[in-house]
């Protein structure tokens, strides 16, 4: 009896190990994130011709041309929603509409309704909702169905497929009839569309709204998913409209990481790499890595000014333990850091020497660097730049500064959590 018990307690450790060596290759960064990235050539500046082409090809996007003046930036929710609805109503031809999160309540029962009456009058309507993110269930997708709606649900749960599940579509991509198109970091639920609600309710973000040729690249992002998984390729996402083409002045990228293939940590790291004077970021989620982190600390002792806004609150203090991991050594390099009071700040910006923004869905993370599909746009234009680097001025109010002395008088035990959360960062 006691030899079986010996046997069946060793045969059981080994059985626990395996799972929690299972788990940690799974689920762990180690040896899986990038750690340095280093070019041998001068990194040209972020107004010049060259860095558009070099930020480009090394993490495998597209250039195109980005016209200002056909870009609306949406900054208050209600606005948002007003103008979605809006061109909802005014679509002729086709809405095809890609996000992460679209919650099942009185705002999206009203897109819904708008959406069904587009198909009335003759408008083919595509949805790609993310499985994980979306909390609209099958029942009510069938309904859609039944009104003449094309509803994919990107990865669904099944058995055979646990690491693709884990892996998310978290990209933001609406097209209106080939030449509207939207992308950002907002969604579809009332969190996103009132400005009634209480402030510790509603998400602080941006959404961007083009014309032109910055709506190819966002219909690719909806068109090689809904290629994928619908029983049909999609057609007449976009017309390219007619007339001399100017030169580019953007790129755009549709990240889809794969095992050690990391596009948007290159295409971070080269812009931020190229800085000269400013890097300034804000993002809901500041977990960037090593590599990310070392070019910020690297930079900073040049002497180029650091610029960081995360939240101070979020859904998860995990999240926050694994942010403030990195702080110490941003700081003791010279970056300052800011934390946004109010929960839900959800807005996704970085701006290089004022001249080049990136904006689009991804967070300063390594989970949108290693795992999500994400869409990104890279702007070289000073009139945008501005436009983004007065978030540091719009959310001044609400804006906490982190210090090394604040940081000092932190309890001790909380310092541990934070390192413990920074062994598993990609998973926040």
């Amino acid at each position: 009896m006691e030899l079986f018990i010996i046997v069946f307690a060793v045969f059981g450790a080994i059985g626990f190990l395996s799972i929690i060596t299972a788990l940690t290759i799974l689920f762990s960064s180690f040896g899986k994130n990038v750690s340095s990235i280093k070019t041998n050539d001068p990194i040209p500046a972020v107004s010049e011709t060259q860095f558009l082409t070099n930020v480009s090809t090394a993490s495998g996007g597209s250039t195109f041309r980005f016209e200002e003046s056909s870009c609306v930036v949406l900054k208050e929710n209600q606005q948002y929603q007003e103008q979605l609805f809006s061109d909802i109503n005014e679509a002729t031809e086709s809405i095809s509409i890609m996000t992460y999160i679209w919650s099942y309540d009185d705002s999206s029962e009203e897109m819904f309704s708008l959406l069904k009456s587009a198909v009335d009058r003759g408008v083919t309507v595509r949805l790609i909702l993310d499985a994980h993110g979306s909390s609209i269930n099958n029942k009510q997708i069938a309904q859609l169905e039944s009104a003449g709606i094309a509803v994919i649900k990107f990865r669904p749960f099944a058995l055979g497929k646990l690491t693709l599940y884990y892996a998310r579509t978290h990209r933001r991509a609406y097209i209106f009839d080939g030449q509207t198109a939207y992308f950002g970091g907002s969604a579809i639920s009332k969190r996103w569309f009132k400005n009634t609600l209480p402030d510790d309710f509603t998400y602080i973000d941006i959404m961007y709204r083009v014309t032109g040729e910055a709506v190819k690249p966002i219909a690719s992002a909806f068109g090689e998913i809904w290629s994928t998984y619908a029983s049909d390729l999609a057609q007449n996402l976009y017309y390219e409209a007619p007339g001399v083409q100017l030169p580019a002045n953007a790129f755009a990228l549709n990240h889809i990481p794969r095992n050690d293939v990391h596009p948007l940590t290159s295409a971070l790291w080269y812009a931020c790499a190229a800085a000269r004077k400013e890097i300034f970021i804000v993002t809901p989620y500041f977990v960037p890595g090593e590599a990310l982190t070392h070019i910020l600390c690297q930079q900073a002792r040049n002497g180029v000014a650091i610029i960081i806004i995360t939240q101070g609150t979020n859904e998860s203090r995990y999240v926050r333990y694994a942010a403030r991991s990195y702080y110490d050594e941003l700081l003791a390099a010279g970056a300052t850091i800011y934390e946004h009071k109010r929960p839900h700040l959800h807005t996704k910006v970085l701006v290089i020497d004022n001249h080049f923004s990136v904006v689009g869905s991804a967070n300063f993370d390594i989970r949108s660097q290693r795992i999500n599909h994400e869409l990104v746009i890279g702007v070289q234009s000073r009139q945008f730049a501005e436009q983004n680097r007065h978030l540091e001025t719009a959310y001044s109010a609400d804006l906490k500064a982190i210090t090394t002395e604040s940081r000092s008088q932190e309890p001790f035990y909380k310092k541990i959590i934070e390192r413990l959360a920074h062994l598993v960062s990609e998973q926040f």
